[in-house]
């Protein structure tokens, strides 16, 4: 009589698992940097969680995004810069809310739009 082994499921399925443990388990904060050195990000965590001043950059080395966080949850001005290092946007957040009035620019540093948020609601 014909004997199904499935010893080589069982095998399969562990070899998934360690993968999926390997690439998912690694921690956030350990960002491999560009090909060429430049780091993605700096920032700090506490309770494993964003807090305080964190940066993104442009894999020229220019920064790309500049906020701040509070267990976790932006607060106050966020800045977007493109790859020469002007700023695009402006925004405010309070808890993880856009709050206050955001602004968009041109490449010159003209105001392109404003517009003003309430607790994540556009006022205006």
């Amino acid at each position: 009589m014909f004997q199904y082994n499935s010893t080589h499921k069982i095998f399969t399925a562990l070899l998934i698992v360690v993968w999926a443990i390997f690439q998912f388990g690694q921690r956030e904060d350990q960002v491999k940097p560009y090909k060429n050195g430049q780091q993605k990000r700096i920032g700090q965590k506490k309770n494993n969680l964003n807090e305080g001043k964190w940066v993104w950059y442009h894999d020229n080395g220019k920064a790309s995004i500049i906020g701040n966080f509070h267990l976790g949850k932006k607060v106050g001005v966020w800045k977007w810069f493109d790859v020469e290092g002007r700023v695009v946007v402006e925004r405010n957040y309070k808890e993880d809310k856009l709050e206050g009035l955001q602004r968009s620019y041109d490449t010159l540093g003209n105001i392109v739009s404003e517009s003003y948020y309430k607790n994540d609601a556009l006022i205006k």
